[in-house]
């Protein structure tokens, strides 16, 4: 990055500020060796480095996630009930310290998340630049070697409105394989599959750009 800096430098293009994910902690200390003034980018969830999970108990995962209602914490991403690795909180620790950072870019909008930005900005006394959502202000960049599986789109622009349901688990669900059975067969039609014929397609993914 150094000498990235000194031959913008030497074509007369300087440059005014390092914007910087949280997870690369390092380039904090690269913009104070250059004596540049930077800025962090946070889309990390709070739970963790506020120490509201693991829950103590199952019976508490139907409990409101404080400050952010109606969420409960049977409906996080992460397995809320399950200990974290110390490593995992060596991490999260590390990605909640802005360092010297001069400001905080966030992948938001005021309007959206207000009340918790405000909380924000009286822990870090800094600038935040709520200017998401990022996909819109950007072409989409491919994130998979794998080609993409677009055959359901003219499958779906074939069915009538209001007759497809698209169910995802997301990125990182954790379901045992008794939750998996008893999700598919709430979906079975009652009556018998014959009279539906080749009427479904089932995608182990989505199409995506």
């Amino acid at each position: 990055m150094m000498k990235m800096v000194a031959e913008e430098e030497v074509c007369g293009q300087l440059v005014a500020c390092i914007i910087y994910d949280s997870i690369m902690k390092f380039a904090d200390a690269v913009a104070n060796r250059l004596k540049l003034p930077s800025i962090v980018l946070r889309i990390m969830f709070q739970l963790l480095a506020e120490n509201l999970i693991p829950l103590p108990e199952s019976s508490q995962l139907e409990a409101a996630i404080p400050q952010v209602y109606p969420l409960r914490f049977k409906d996080l991403p992460l397995p809320a009930t399950q200990e974290i690795p110390q490593i995992v909180l060596d991490f999260v620790h590390s990605y909640m310290d802005i360092r010297s950072s001069s400001a905080v870019i966030w992948n938001t909008v005021d309007q959206l998340d207000h009340w918790p930005l405000q909380q924000l900005q009286q822990h870090w006394p800094v600038p935040f630049f709520s200017i998401g959502p990022f996909h819109k202000m950007a072409p989409a960049v491919a994130t998979s070697l794998l080609e993409e599986e677009n055959n359901c789109l003219s499958w779906l622009d074939k069915q009538a409105p209001n007759s497809v349901i698209y169910a995802s688990l997301g990125s990182i669900a954790i379901i045992d394989e008794n939750e998996l059975i008893e999700m598919a067969w709430g979906g079975l039609p009652t009556v018998s599959s014959h009279s539906y014929g080749q009427s479904g397609l089932l995608y182990s993914t989505g199409p995506t750009q």
